[in-house]
Parts: C-alpha cells; sequence; structure tokens
C-alpha cells in the first residue's frame, strides 16, 4: 500500500487515536474457547500481528473474548488488516461494524469515531477502484451499513467514476443477494435494516443501469458478460 495514499493515512490516523489503550496482559474468554489464539496476541507487538494471529480473536471478540477496550487496542490492526482483504470472518468489514455497534462506538469519543469512519470512507473509495477479483467493495458497503452510516453517500461516489473497475464493483453488488426477500440466504444483506435496504435498492433501480451504459467503454471484452448479468438483473426487477 502506498505510504501517502489516503487509505493508508487513515489507517495511521486509526493507530493514533487508538493508542491510548494498553497492550492487554490477558484476555478473559470463555471456557470454552481455545486459550492458544490468546496467547500471540498479548505476546508480540500490535503492528506485527498477522491474520493469523489476530483472525481467530476477531472473530470471537466481545462475545467469548475479551472487552471492549481490548478490542478498542486490537481494532487498528484489524482494519489495517481487513483492508489487505483477508479470508478470516471478524476481518470481513461487515462484522467488524456489527462488533463496533456491540461495543457503543457512538459513546466513544469523537476523535475515535472520526477515525473509524473514515477508515471506511477511504477503504471503499479503494476498491471500487480494483477489480472485483482482487478486493470486493460490497464488504465495505456491508461494513458501512452495519455502523449506519455514510450509505446514500458511498453510493455516490459511482458518480464521480467512469473506470472499468469501478462498473464491475456495481455489478456485482447488483448481483449480490441485495435483492433477495428479507430474511432469505443473503449473508449480511439479510441482516441489513430495512432503511439501509431500501436506500440501496432504491439507487441501484434509479441510477445503476445508467452507470453501467456509462462505462462500457472501460471494461474489457473479458469482464462484459459481468456488466450484461447485472443489466439482467436490475431489468428482471423493474419487471
Amino acid at each position: 500500500m502506498d505510504e501517502m495514499s489516503p487509505l493508508h493515512r487513515a489507517l495511521d490516523r486509526c493507530y493514533e487515536v487508538f493508542a491510548f489503550y494498553p497492550r492487554p496482559r490477558v484476555l478473559d474468554a470463555s471456557p470454552l474457547r481455545d486459550q492458544d489464539i490468546l496467547k500471540p496476541l498479548v505476546s508480540l507487538p500490535l503492528r506485527q500481528l498477522d491474520d493469523e494471529q489476530i483472525g481467530p480473536y476477531a472473530g470471537h471478540a466481545l462475545t467469548t473474548v475479551g472487552g471492549v477496550d481490548d478490542y478498542r487496542y486490537f481494532l487498528p490492526r484489524i482494519l489495517h488488516l481487513a483492508t489487505q482483504a483477508q479470508g478470516w470472518p471478524g476481518l470481513d468489514p461487515s462484522l467488524i461494524g456489527e462488533k463496533l455497534k456491540r461495543a457503543r462506538w457512538l459513546d466513544w469519543p469523537a476523535d475515535e469515531q472520526a477515525a473509524i469512519r473514515h477508515l471506511f470512507e477511504e477503504a471503499w473509495q479503494r476498491a471500487l477502484g480494483r477489480h472485483p477479483d482482487e478486493e470486493n467493495a460490497e464488504d465495505w458497503l456491508c461494513g458501512m451499513a452495519a455502523l449506519d452510516f455514510g450509505v446514500a453517500a458511498a453510493l455516490e461516489a459511482f458518480d464521480d467514476s467512469r473506470t472499468g473497475n469501478s462498473a464491475l464493483q456495481l455489478a456485482s453488488i447488483i448481483q449480490s443477494s441485495v435483492f433477495e426477500p428479507k430474511g432469505g440466504k443473503g449473508g449480511f444483506w439479510g441482516n441489513m435494516s430495512d432503511d439501509n435496504r431500501a436506500v440501496i435498492r432504491t439507487w441501484l433501480l434509479d441510477r445503476g443501469a445508467e452507470r453501467l451504459y456509462r462505462a462500457l467503454d472501460s471494461i474489457s471484452e473479458a469482464d462484459l458478460w459481468h456488466i450484461e448479468q447485472a443489466l439482467q438483473v436490475l431489468e428482471r426487477q423493474r419487471g
């Protein structure tokens, strides 16, 4: 990651504002939780923890492992690894959003809230410029929806971009579970608030096709089928 990129600066800010919290010496955990996942977390500097070490903790944090201030200490590294599209559930932006809600993050100091918001926004913007095979921007949109901020503004980013990758990311979102009935097998989309689902669905139906057509000249021939399938989904939803 470019050290001068907006996303890198947003990550640095997260490390800075959460540096107040001390590294926990021990972590309370359920007797059913494997104690081996705790050892590396308290024996290495934060920035040296990799996904294999912090991933198991990130998934169980606040439910069966550790408390709120423990999570705040580890949060910058969790967010950092989330931007690298790691495969652990606890490093998924939507689950991070759910963890933050459990931790009552809106009661945290304003600078901590601002750092988190800025990180999610910059990660979303970065993902829009990448091919979906490299990173899935949908994950960050779901994360912002979990935190109940920025969904409408995030979608406006498609107005500012004519890149092929942005259109492919839009096509991926259209073909996701966003249009499945509430409670369907839609992963995080199935648990999303009705208000956020309505905002996203309405935007996609009203403006999604226009954005896809506008970017057709930027799409490689090998990727055109993604756009075609997304347009078919929109047509069926309108029908």
